[in-house]
């Protein structure tokens, strides 16, 4: 028998499949994720190289936390948690600055605000 009930505990991971295997990737350790026509590629803090899916970003973000990743422009969605700066067309993710597209800005900003 499944709980409904809301205080049950949400997952804290996805699993991903990549390359022939299903990684779990903690949330806290997606930076962003980068769309490429059908395939995601999931940037990770401790690797070099992305995670790639053969999903589409939307299916994809789909799977996240909505409080925790919000999706900034038509390639990319980000995680809140992952802000190095902004500035008012980009965020600083690490070393990418990954733009903030005209249609995405006021829902962007309206998710910062109460951080400052």
């Amino acid at each position: 028998m499944y709980s409904t009930d809301t205080n049950t505990k949400k997952a804290e991971f996805v699993f991903i499949k990549s390359e022939y295997k299903a990684y779990k990737v903690k949330f806290t350790d997606i930076v962003y994720c980068e769309g490429m026509r059908d395939y995601t590629l999931v940037h990770l803090n401790n690797k070099t190289k992305p995670l790639v899916t053969l999903q589409n970003l939307k299916t994809f973000s789909g799977r996240l936390p909505e409080n925790e990743f919000i999706r900034v422009h038509r390639s990319y969605v980000i995680s809140l948690n992952n802000i190095d700066c902004i500035s008012k067309s980009e965020v600083l993710m690490g070393k990418k600055n990954i733009p903030i597209g005209e249609s995405y800005r006021e829902s962007f900003n309206k998710m910062i605000e109460p951080y400052f």
